[in-house]
């Protein structure tokens, strides 16, 4: 990792961590790091989801992101759909 120096590198450094956290692409986000995740299944879970995007010619156009746990999947799936600016739809 490049060192920052001065206000100038620290700009590009937030700009450069803005633009790869906010992609121009749709995301789905999945809760897979987490042991009662990977106990549920997520790791087929993605394992799916990138299938399908690769079969329908999509892998280049959705990205998927892993999270930890949505402390919620007791009353939630382990996923999520986003758009560009990571707002949930």
């Amino acid at each position: 990792m490049k060192k920052v120096r001065n206000l100038q590198d620290l700009e590009s450094l937030r700009k450069s961590i803005l633009q790869e956290k906010y992609s121009e692409k749709p995301c789905i986000i999945i809760s897979e790091k987490s042991t009662c995740c990977y106990l549920s299944g997520s790791k087929e879970v993605v394992e799916a989801f990138r299938d399908g995007l690769k079969n329908f010619d999509l892998e280049n156009q959705i990205d998927i992101k892993s999270t930890g746990c949505f402390f919620a999947s007791s009353i939630t799936s382990n996923f999520s759909f986003s758009n560009s600016l990571g707002t949930p739809i």
